[in-house]
């Protein structure tokens, strides 16, 4: 009976990691949220700037940097 209840409870955990893991594609979804931040420069620029911002502070890092990088090569004076 003990074996049952512990291969239900390991089974339980592996569908509870499984569902709350997630994706490339939700990390970069529209969920992040929105920010006001006034910044001065390229229009464009500005888009990538901003969704750096709200990627670094949802500690996505390195998504941060690619958009951050985004924004300098459309006006590296940004």
């Amino acid at each position: 009976m003990t074996t049952i209840k512990n291969l239900q409870l390991v089974f339980l955990f592996m569908f509870i990691l499984l569902v709350g893991c997630k994706t490339n594609a939700e990390k970069q979804s529209d969920t992040l949220g929105e920010i006001e931040f006034n910044v001065t420069g390229n229009e464009a620029a500005q888009a990538n700037f901003k969704k750096g911002l709200l990627l670094l502070h949802s500690f996505e890092f390195e998504d941060a940097e690619e958009e951050f990088n985004k924004a300098i090569a459309i006006d590296e004076d940004f």
